[in-house]
C-alpha cells in the first residue's frame, strides 16, 4: 500500500488518458529521488541486449566502471526497457541538476513556483 501512495505523490491526475493537473515535485520528492540514485550501484549502467549488442547469452545491464559490478538481469523486459533503465542511472542526476538550476533562476528573479 505504501508503494501506491508514493506513486500517487509523483503522478498527475489522469482520466481517460487526459492529464488534468500535474502534481508539484517538492524539495522532499527531489531529495528522495536523489537518495535512491545515490544508493544504487555506481554507474555507468549500460544495456547489453542479446541480438543487438552481442550474439549469445542473456540481455543484461552492465554496471559500474567497465562493468566491474554484478550484472543486472531483467525478466520479460524489452530492449527499450533495458535502455531506459540503464540510461536512468546517467539521466537522473542530469535531470535533478537541471531542476535545481531552473529553481535557482526562479528564486533569483523572484518568480514564485509551486
Amino acid at each position: 500500500m505504501a508503494h501506491s501512495r508514493a506513486t500517487a505523490a509523483y503522478s498527475a491526475e489522469v482520466i481517460g488518458g487526459i492529464r488534468l493537473k500535474a502534481k508539484c515535485v517538492t524539495k522532499e520528492h527531489l531529495k528522495k529521488i536523489r537518495n535512491r540514485y545515490e544508493k544504487a550501484t555506481e554507474g555507468p549502467w549500460i544495456a547489453s541486449v542479446e541480438g543487438r549488442d552481442h550474439t549469445s547469452g542473456d540481455s543484461v545491464i552492465l554496471r559500474g566502471p567497465k562493468g566491474s559490478n554484478e550484472d543486472l538481469y531483467l525478466i520479460g523486459g524489452t530492449e527499450f526497457d533495458y535502455d531506459f533503465i540503464a540510461h536512468a542511472k546517467q539521466d537522473i542526476p542530469l535531470l535533478l541538476g537541471e531542476i535545481e538550476r531552473l529553481r535557482r533562476l526562479l528564486e533569483e528573479n523572484n518568480i514564485q513556483h509551486q
